[in-house]
């Protein structure tokens, strides 16, 4: 389970993840995204802080009713804007 953001929601879109490439990754969510819909997704580690990447959603299709299947292309590591683990982050 990862946690994503995009620039229009302060709370994060919690997603399944399938399959994860060093490219980018295939999950599962319950929002439907839009082919180039940026977001920030924090990929949480055991002894070190989140770390946080912007991804670029490639495809999306409906699974079943409210569940889709989704993918995602990497395009770098994001900064952390604050110190509290909701801050934004941007892509750089």
């Amino acid at each position: 389970m990862v946690q994503a953001f995009n620039q229009e929601r302060q709370h994060p879109i919690t997603i399944w993840v399938g399959d994860i490439s060093m490219s980018g990754l295939g999950f599962v969510s319950s929002q439907k995204m839009e082919p180039g819909t940026e977001l920030i997704c924090r990929f949480t580690r055991d002894k070190a802080a989140p770390l946080q990447v912007g991804m670029v959603i490639r495809h999306c299709h409906e699974l079943s009713h409210g569940l889709y299947a989704a993918g995602g292309r990497f395009v770098k590591v994001a900064r952390r804007a604050g110190r509290h683990p909701s801050a934004t982050a941007h892509l750089n």
